[in-house]
């Protein structure tokens, strides 16, 4: 990657953009944070339970993933618990043009 090449391009749903795949982002991040989690341990039981787990997996054996939208949602939500205004939260700080507070979204937890 080029040191001008941004890390997440604007999206090819905007003219001018291009594709960004942020799903394969996700899982490359992914798969790195579980080998590190999976090696934090001594405990020879613990790091085979911890291979066989699906904590830091794309999908879960529920089906569930961990995309790219829910991460920005989560981020989100977790700014206006800390007490950062819904409209500073979904705007500013996630990076969008338009501040548009998402009027009626659900907060699930996990």
């Amino acid at each position: 990657m080029a040191d001008d090449e941004l890390l997440l391009p604007v999206s090819a749903k905007v003219p001018g953009g291009v594709e960004r795949r942020t799903s394969e982002t996700m899982r490359r991040d992914l798969l790195v944070a579980k080998k590190k989690w999976g090696t934090e341990t001594e405990n020879e039981a613990e790091r085979e339970r911890r291979k066989k787990a699906d904590f830091l997996e794309y999908e879960d054996e529920n089906g569930r993933f961990a995309d790219f939208h829910s991460n920005r949602h989560t981020f989100i939500t977790n700014l206006e618990r800390a007490g950062l205004s819904a409209r500073l939260a979904e705007g500013g700080a996630a990076g969008d043009e338009a501040i548009e507070p998402a009027a009626g979204r659900q907060n699930v937890g996990v």
